[in-house]
C-alpha cells in the first residue's frame, strides 16, 4: 500500500382575506414566472461568461508557453475542473502530452478489450444523464495485464469525453462484482483504477461508482483502499444490489444492461465485438 479516509390591547387591523393560491392574479403569476426565468437566464449567462473567460485564459497560456493543445482538450480539462483556471492550467502542464490521451484501438489493446473486462454500454444513461462504463473485475487475472487494463479504462473514458456534452455529463461506472475472488485482486491495479477514476491520468468526470453485489471478502479489501480516496471521491462510491440499480437509472434501463445481470438484455459479447470494430474503424479514419 506504499503506492500508495415570543401585546396586549393591540388595536385591531382590518385584514383582507388572502386569495387561495390557485386564484392568484394572472399578472402576479406571470410576473413571478418572468422573474424566475430572468434569474435562470442571468445565472446561465454569467456561467457561460465565466466559462468563456476561463477558456480564453487557457488558450492564451498555451500560446504563450508554446503548447500544442487542441481546443477540445482545453474544454475537456476546463470542464473537469469546473472552469477553474488555475487548476486547469496545472493539468495542461502535467497532462496535455500524456500518452493516455492518444490511445488507439489496435494491437494488444484491442485484444485486451476482447476479454470483456471494460466496455461502455451503448444507449444507457444514468438518471443524471451521465454515460455508463461497465466493468467485470472477475475477468481480470494477474499483473501481466495491468498496463493494458489501465490503457483500456483510459481509452473508454477518452471515448466518452469526445464531445462537450459528454464532458459536462461525465460517466457512471457500473462494476459487476459477480464471481469476484481474491485471485482477481491486484492491489497495484486497484490503486491505479482509483487514480484513473479520480482523473489523475485522463480528465473525465466520474459521477458515481456502483459496486454491484460485492462479496464480503471484497468489502474487507475495500476498507484498505478507502484510505487512498479523498472524501469527494469516496462519496461517489456505492455498494448496491442488482435490485437497487433502478435508483440510479430510469425505467426500462434493463434493455440496455448486459445479460450478465438477472434482467439484463444485452449480449456482452456482441457489445464488446461491436465496440472494437467501431473504434478500430474510427481510429483509422483519424489517422488518415
Amino acid at each position: 500500500m506504499n503506492a500508495l479516509k415570543p401585546s396586549f390591547m393591540k388595536k385591531k387591523k382590518t385584514i383582507t382575506p388572502q386569495k387561495p393560491s390557485s386564484f392568484k392574479d394572472d399578472a402576479t403569476t406571470s410576473s413571478s414566472t418572468s422573474l424566475n426565468s430572468s434569474i435562470r437566464s442571468t445565472s446561465s449567462s454569467m456561467r457561460g461568461y465565466d466559462e468563456m473567460q476561463c477558456l480564453k485564459k487557457i488558450s492564451s497560456f498555451c500560446k504563450e508557453t508554446d503548447r500544442d493543445v487542441s481546443t477540445h482538450l482545453m474544454f475537456r480539462i476546463a470542464c473537469f475542473h469546473d472552469f477553474d483556471f488555475d487548476r486547469s492550467k496545472h493539468t495542461i502542464i502535467t497532462m496535455s502530452d500524456s500518452k493516455y490521451l492518444g490511445l488507439h484501438m489496435e494491437g494488444p489493446l484491442s485484444k485486451h478489450f476482447g476479454k470483456r473486462i471494460v466496455v461502455p454500454l451503448p444507449d444507457l444513461k444514468a438518471r443524471d444523464k451521465s454515460n455508463v462504463v461497465y466493468l467485470r473485475p472477475s475477468r481480470y487475472s494477474g499483473t501481466k495485464n495491468s498496463q493494458l487494463m489501465v490503457d483500456s479504462l483510459c481509452y473508454v473514458l477518452n471515448d466518452l469525453s469526445s464531445t462537450q456534452s459528454q464532458c459536462r455529463a461525465g460517466v457512471t461506472v457500473v462494476v459487476n462484482m459477480k464471481k469476484w475472488a481474491r485471485d482477481n485482486f491486484d492491489q497495484e491495479m486497484w490503486v491505479k483504477m482509483i487514480r484513473i477514476l479520480q482523473g489523475d491520468l485522463v480528465p473525465t468526470k466520474v459521477m458515481n461508482v456502483l459496486l454491484v453485489d460485492a462479496p464480503e471478502e471484497f468489502r474487507n479489501v475495500w476498507e484498505l483502499l478507502e484510505q487512498l480516496m479523498p472524501n469527494t471521491f469516496y462519496k461517489k462510491v456505492n455498494f448496491v444490489k442488482q435490485n437497487k440499480l433502478g435508483d440510479y437509472f430510469k425505467d426500462g434501463f434493463h434493455e440496455h444492461l448486459p445479460n450478465e445481470f438477472k434482467r439484463g438484455w444485452l449480449s456482452i459479447d456482441e457489445v464488446v465485438e461491436d465496440y472494437i470494430d467501431l473504434k478500430q474503424y474510427n481510429d483509422q479514419l483519424v489517422d488518415l
